[in-house]
């Protein structure tokens, strides 16, 4: 039958009974287009888990089947490339399911992305929100090789501290960011 494969998959990952007991509640058409997924990504227990939380999600709010879902172009473009399934694929899939189940934080998340650029951080150092804007902290992040490199990205990040827009990240996050504290 059409759970063959599934059963095969869950049973080869050692994947968790809730999780395969979901799978199989899908529709064909819906396990055929997640197994691709998840044969390209392999994402594990806990983010298979949130993954059929999201995908059940978003089918409800879009009164679709889940394999719809899945056609989403971005999701499409991380299955196309196997490189950055493998090395990229959970996270990437996970924000954009979240994206597609909450749009609210996908325009949180465009807000804080566009009040980071005009930090003029340069490149190496990232700053991220915390998972789904819940929390009032984000996270900055940079890799240093010498001294020099580590003065540098301090001193970076210091000047984006005093900026205007230091605050305004702090408020993207929902918190009172009353300025340089």
């Amino acid at each position: 039958g059409s759970s063959q494969p599934l059963a095969r998959w869950c049973s080869q990952q050692k994947a968790p009974l809730a999780e395969c007991a979901s799978l199989a509640a899908l529709t064909g058409e819906s396990q055929r287009g997640l197994l691709v997924l998840l044969r390209a990504v392999n994402p594990g227990g806990n983010v298979l888990r949130r993954w059929l939380g999201l995908l059940t999600g978003i089918a409800l709010r879009q009164g679709c089947p889940v394999e719809k879902v899945l056609d989403d172009s971005r999701i499409q473009e991380v299955l196309l490339d196997s490189q950055t399934a493998r090395s990229a694929g959970r996270e990437l899939i996970t924000r954009r399911l979240t994206e597609l189940r909450y749009p609210e934080t996908a325009i949180m998340r465009q807000r804080f992305d566009g009040t980071v650029k005009k930090l003029g951080l340069p490149g190496g150092i990232k700053i991220e929100p915390p998972e789904s804007f819940e929390g009032g902290a984000a996270r900055a992040s940079f890799e240093f090789s010498s001294p020099a490199e580590l003065r540098y990205a301090a001193e970076e990040l210091g000047r984006a501290a005093e900026s205007p827009e230091a605050g305004e990240l702090l408020r993207c996050l929902g918190a009172p960011g009353e300025g340089n504290e």
